[in-house]
């Protein structure tokens, strides 16, 4: 399992994409730091040919790079497991809960898309529940290439000693996989 977990803080260390090499065109499938990969995901640098670039809807305060689905396959993906032992005591007393949030989005008219989902696992691997991001729509992009904001907020279950985060890139047209990710988070906070 990777990341020392606190409260208040992005727990998801490189959910910007912004650690290690970014493809200047998309085609080159590059290592994903902190990350286990399937498929071709990649990194790719805004500005790259046909991609998002610094102008296309998404993160105001944008890095260099997002994720994506990557070249010659339908379906790739990102995931991570998270430690919540430190935290046991406050989220046993059910006190804490969890902001999942990013930035997913797509190309053109294109339907290929991210899925973001998180699942919370006790101490015995039970799955004790899950939070998603909503998945965004060409219909939701007017169809221009850019990505979106979504957002989930939930109490993080009694029991939970671990979250993981899997992103999932769908192509539904073409050859590339643009499905696209940015500014990922997970930050448990105690409950007001």
């Amino acid at each position: 399992m990777a990341g020392a977990v606190q409260l208040n803080t992005n727990l998801l260390s490189n959910g910007a994409a912004e650690k290690g090499e970014g493809s200047p065109d998309g085609n080159t499938v590059l290592p994903v730091p902190k990350w286990t990969t399937e498929g071709n995901f990649t990194v790719v640098l805004y500005g790259a040919p046909d991609f998002p670039n610094q102008d296309s809807p998404g993160p105001a305060k944008r890095g260099q790079k997002f994720f994506a689905g990557g070249p010659g396959n339908a379906l790739s993906s990102i995931s991570r497991t998270l430690n919540l032992k430190p935290l046991a005591a406050d989220i046993d007393a059910g006190v804490v809960q969890g902001t999942l949030a990013g930035y997913l989005g797509g190309y053109s008219s294109q339907e290929d898309h991210a899925d973001v989902v998180m699942t919370y696992v006790d101490a015995a691997g039970v799955e004790l529940g899950t939070s998603s991001l909503q998945t965004v729509t060409a219909t939701d992009r007017a169809n221009v290439t850019g990505l979106l904001k979504r957002k989930a907020v939930g109490d993080v279950p009694v029991g939970a000693r671990s979250a993981r985060v899997v992103v999932t890139m769908t192509r539904m047209a073409g050859s590339y996989n643009d499905g696209y990710a940015d500014s990922l988070s997970l930050v448990l906070t105690k409950k007001p």
